[in-house]
């Protein structure tokens, strides 16, 4: 089961690139927007091998560039929501983090008509104990999330328990996981090819580690195959390596995987997952 997914966001939504957020989030509208053309290139593409991608949008986004939102829906891909303001979760009370999961909702409904049950924290940022984000979520009709790693993001809290769908309950109904997960290699315990290590390693690798698991989630962002995007000023030597390395081979990279493999929506996964009944349950703590 390889699943595809993009995180749409535009060049600059970094996540706490600098000490104050909030003024980093009042600059946004001053950038130069390219998330048009990045999230084309990967429309065209995968046209190219007739797949459909989830996109997890965030409402940021939606409500600035309805546009975007529109194109992809347009094209008959599968859409969830990645927060309004792509701040982490872990830095979020409940309440905060329901007033931000229904403003993007709303946005990605006001853009596209539809409205969302997908879910993706930013930097799958949600902290283990999430009981109560869970229940806001759920409430709010989310049913679906893919927020847990099993690996140490540079935002993740690492939920080392996850290497393959299950459900977690809540007072207000289940939500089914999808987690990303390592994928070992050679014996070693490599991160998942995603985002920064997707572009990192090389691509024998990475299709050794997709044959070799049975469940890949992937996780993209448009401006992984930008190569002409600007750079944010100021950045950590190790953060500017980690967002901009490898970027102009990316695109050839993920042309590589989708010919070599097949690779479907969240919404087809989870029609796997429900038809097969197989998925274990996860409190959360």
């Amino acid at each position: 089961m390889n699943i595809l997914t993009i995180d749409v966001e535009d060049w600059f939504h970094l996540i706490n690139p600098y000490p104050s957020i909030r003024e980093f989030e009042a600059s946004w509208e001053k950038h130069p927007s390219r998330v048009l053309l990045e999230v084309e290139k990967l429309l065209v593409l995968f046209e190219k091998h007739s797949v459909k991608a989830t996109f997890f949008i965030l409402g940021w986004v939606a409500t600035h560039h309805p546009d975007v939102v529109r194109r992809i829906a347009g094209l008959g891909h599968d859409l969830g929501v990645h927060s309004y303001w792509h701040r982490p979760v872990n830095s979020q009370t409940p309440s905060e983090f329901r007033e931000d999961l229904a403003r993007a909702l709303d946005a990605v409904e006001s853009a596209t008509g539809v409205r969302c049950n997908k879910y993706r924290a930013p930097g799958l940022s949600m902290p283990l104990n999430a009981a109560e984000y869970f229940h806001e979520m759920r409430a709010l009709g989310v049913t679906i999330d893919s927020s847990y790693s099993n690996y140490n993001g540079s935002h993740s809290t690492a939920n080392l328990r996850a290497s393959e769908p299950y459900i977690i309950d809540t007072p207000a109904g289940a939500v089914l996981e999808l987690p990303v997960v390592k994928a070992p290699a050679f014996g070693l315990p490599l991160p998942a090819p995603v985002g920064g290590a997707f572009r990192l390693l090389p691509i024998s690798l990475i299709s050794r580690q997709i044959r070799n698991n049975k469940y890949y989630m992937s996780y993209f962002h448009p401006r992984d195959f930008d190569s002409n995007q600007p750079v944010l000023d100021g950045l950590p030597l190790l953060r500017r390596f980690k967002s901009y390395i490898g970027l102009s081979r990316s695109e050839l990279k993920l042309d590589v995987l989708l010919r070599n493999f097949d690779f479907i929506d969240v919404e087809s996964a989870v029609d796997i997952i429900h038809r097969n009944a197989n998925c274990s349950k996860m409190p959360t703590e």
